[in-house]
């Protein structure tokens, strides 16, 4: 189902890479939440602009926010 719609809406998997989960220990703890780190680095990682109603997320200067 995910696969047909991720097709259907032209995106693409996104797999999490080593080099992602590495810059965890240098992104600031602005954020507690462990999987919004996370994707706050595969953000920087792959120069993405990272979507959040978060205002937390919001106080990283590290990635491109909208």
């Amino acid at each position: 189902y995910i696969p047909k719609l991720r097709e259907a809406h032209g995106f693409s998997e996104l797999p999490l890479v080593e080099s992602a989960s590495t810059l965890l220990d240098h992104l600031p703890l602005i954020h507690r939440d462990p999987f919004d780190r996370l994707l706050i680095c595969q953000a920087m990682t792959h120069k993405l602009t990272f979507l959040s109603s978060d205002p937390t997320i919001h106080q990283y200067s590290e990635v491109t926010l909208f």
